[in-house]
């Protein structure tokens, strides 16, 4: 997707990161390949899922066969979601039942029309069934929070802090935008 190639694959190309195998659905397969190709990493194994299960909680049991031994056979160790969010669930489920580590973007999960309570409350109930997954899990599993250690963040939270434990009064609100891709100069952060 669209995250993947603006951030992991330039990451990987830049730091010379072999990748041994990415995940699409059938539909991309040609535009991925030739992607690949023009990006140098023709030697990326690509494995493709029917269209019709990327709206799907679970991997149909061939799916999940095939691509279990499409790891095992390329000794997949560790994994990065990447994929758009209803289709994390899935992934994260495979990669905590099989021992794989695994770094996924956030959000963990969503579902369709999480304006209703009962949806907010079904990915709630996915977040604890992951959590116990990973709990029973030897691998790791991961949140990639991006600009987690930007020293602009740092900054803003390092005098939060202060004026908490100054004044002792709770943060009752926050709000942060970072215009994605945009530079950010020393001016900018003042």
């Amino acid at each position: 997707g669209p995250h993947a190639r603006r951030i992991y694959l330039h990451y990987f190309k830049k730091f010379s990161i072999h990748l041994a195998l990415l995940v699409e659905l059938e539909s991309k397969k040609d535009s991925v390949s030739t992607y690949l190709r023009e990006q140098t990493f023709s030697s990326t194994h690509l494995f493709t899922i029917n269209d019709f299960e990327k709206d799907n909680k679970h991997l149909s049991k061939d799916t999940e066969n095939r691509l279990l031994q499409t790891c095992r056979n390329l000794h997949i160790t560790h994994l990065i979601i990447a994929t758009e969010p209803k289709g994390h669930y899935m992934y994260l489920e495979f990669s905590l039942k099989y021992n794989i580590h695994v770094l996924t973007d956030k959000p963990i999960t969503v579902t369709k029309n999480m304006t209703k309570l009962k949806n907010v409350n079904a990915v709630r109930k996915e977040y604890y069934e992951l959590l116990t997954m990973a709990k029973h899990s030897k691998a790791q599993c991961k949140v990639m929070c991006q600009r987690q250690y930007h020293k602009g963040y740092e900054k803003i939270k390092k005098i939060l802090t202060e004026v908490v434990d100054t004044y002792k009064i709770p943060i009752t609100h926050i709000d942060i935008f970072h215009s994605d891709g945009a530079f950010e100069l020393p001016h900018d952060l003042d």
